[in-house]
């Protein structure tokens, strides 16, 4: 078997096709077999990244609230050691989240993935998610801060 850039490519691009088939499945502890010990992931909106273990838990607490939570993996490209993955994300508010009572509604929102591999794991995964329409479709909206507050 050769270790042509191809090679390496589809090697990464099936790793991150197999972890997002893993959340998908709710097979959270799976997960460690992707990461790296010193894996780091980055979040949009969040202002401390996290490690593995904490961001399986995040994984594992969001499908608490979401449980028929799926990612539609629209593209996946390689360049080097990194994946980019342009997806939609696809769920069911059936759940309380931040004080809402469950709608029953579908929502639908895309967001983009950059995960860089080494040594076959993930080492580090940096998360752009359109969080504004995630939550409209929950009925929230924005408004300016009141003054002085």
């Amino acid at each position: 078997m050769s270790n042509r850039p191809d090679d390496t490519h589809g090697e990464n691009k099936q790793l991150v096709r197999d972890v997002f088939a893993a959340v998908d499945g709710h097979e959270f502890d799976r997960l460690h077999e992707f990461m790296a010990a010193d894996f780091v992931c980055h979040m949009v909106g969040y202002p401390e990244s996290m490690d593995r273990e904490g961001t399986i838990e995040f994984i594992r607490a969001a499908y608490e609230i979401f449980p028929d939570f799926t990612h539609e993996l629209q593209d996946v490209v390689a360049d080097g050691n990194q994946v980019m993955v342009r997806l939609m994300n696809h769920t069911t508010h059936s759940k309380d989240f931040e004080g809402l009572p469950p709608t029953g509604k579908p929502i639908d929102y895309a967001s983009a993935h950059l995960l860089r591999i080494e040594n076959g794991a993930i080492a580090e995964w940096w998360l752009l998610e359109d969080n504004f329409g995630f939550l409209s479709q929950l009925g929230m909206t924005m408004k300016p801060a009141d003054e002085g507050t």
